[in-house]
């Protein structure tokens, strides 16, 4: 992975665009952290865990590549954090916990070199999540409660764009390749499904890129809100570094996404539905956000090009162009098929075979496009640490 930007002290300054970064909430107070939306008459929940049994944790090699550069950032973190007589420790986004044992690891690693107190670690995610890979995993001998003394885990199913802790409570908390979703859809995108895609429109870009703006906002002053004095927070989500930046297999699902409408398996108006509550924020727009938060200090940040271990194991001959087609389209449908089977149910009122065999349909062509011309799932991530004054 290529470290293509630099840490900045707090006093950096950046160019500040006040139309571009304007944080204007596109939602209401009451609904921003509900995740509801409006297509039409119909009110859209947009808040879907990865898909489970399992199935993300058996395919997130890129996550679990992506938590490397995050590592050095939350021993800084737990470090330099304040401590009181009970530790609490924080994941917000865990998923099904494939990646929360090793972050978790590191932060009591270096917690309890300068304590002899009790540790609390929760970990966040939606109440639809699939915790039960994670309980299993922290019950096992590999899991991170059998290797450090006086430690307790739990787990919260709550959005984390609320509160989920008590004020001035939290030593460190961190949240890893999970804060680029949004609370709601800003705008529908018929064609193209993802707003970080070549073909959305500078207008529809710009919506996204404010909804993003807010829910940062929102993000970072709920855990600002949960930090004690002195507390560290650790995040990374997925960027792009500028408008231009391509994501070849972005642009693959976009394919697959048209190409059922041309065959008539999907009218554009069913398409709407598909549009995803997500946007990859530039270094920049994350910089800027901190301009607005006072209670945080902003203490590095950086730009990483992660490579796909799926990618490197291709290019070297590890896989052959069938196994690599098959396991990238996992990777993806992991995180892409509940959303897009919870949409079309919701839009084809409650007819879930019907849009489970049409998000298969989906992920079958996103398969043979990457089998017939193989591209890489290649992503930049923006990481950064922060302090609460």
């Amino acid at each position: 992975m290529e470290r293509l930007g630099q840490q900045f002290s707090t006093s950096s300054s950046f160019p500040l665009n006040n139309d571009v970064h304007s944080c204007t909430p596109i939602q209401s107070p009451k609904n921003i952290c509900r995740g509801f939306g409006v297509m039409g008459d119909q009110v859209v929940d947009h808040f879907h865990p990865m898909k489970g049994n399992a199935f993300y944790n058996q395919n997130s090699r890129f996550q679990t590549e992506a938590t490397q550069p995050a590592m050095p950032l939350l021993a800084r973190a737990s470090n330099e954090c304040a401590l009181a007589q009970t530790v609490r420790v924080a994941e917000f986004g865990c998923s099904q916990g494939i990646n929360s044992n090793a972050p978790v690891s590191v932060v009591l690693q270096n917690i309890l070199k300068r304590t002899t107190c009790e540790v609390s670690v929760a970990h966040e995610d939606l109440p639809s999540n699939d915790f039960g890979p994670l309980m299993k995993l922290l019950a096992s001998p590999e899991g991170y409660p059998a290797k450090f003394r006086s430690v307790y885990p739990s787990v919260i199913g709550r959005s984390f764009f609320e509160q989920c802790h008590p004020s001035e409570s939290l030593s460190v908390s961190f949240s890893l390749c999970a804060a680029h979703f949004l609370s709601t859809c800003p705008a529908t995108l018929p064609l193209n499904f993802h707003p970080n895609a070549s073909a959305t429109s500078q207008d529809d870009r710009f919506a996204f890129q404010q909804q993003a703006s807010a829910d940062l906002l929102r993000f970072l002053d709920v855990r600002a809100a949960e930090l004690m004095s002195g507390g560290q927070l650790v995040v990374s989500v997925v960027a792009q570094s500028s408008p231009s930046k391509v994501y070849p297999v972005l642009e693959r699902t976009v394919g697959a996404l048209r190409s059922l409408i041309d065959d008539q398996v999907l009218t554009a108006d069913d398409a709407k539905a598909l549009t995803c509550p997500v946007f990859y924020r530039s270094l920049e727009d994350v910089q800027v956000t901190f301009e607005r938060l006072p209670s945080l200090s902003l203490k590095e940040i950086s730009l990483v090009d992660v490579t796909n271990p799926l990618w490197q194991d291709f290019r070297s001959g590890l896989l052959t162009v069938g196994d690599y087609a098959a396991k990238a389209r996992s990777f993806w449908e992991a995180i892409f098929e509940p959303f897009f089977v919870a949409q079309l149910r919701g839009v084809w009122k409650g007819d879930s075979l019907r849009a489970e065999e049409v998000a298969v349909g989906l992920f079958d062509r996103l398969e043979l496009a990457m089998r017939d011309d193989p591209v890489d799932c290649n992503f930049e991530l923006v990481y950064f640490r922060a302090a609460k004054l």
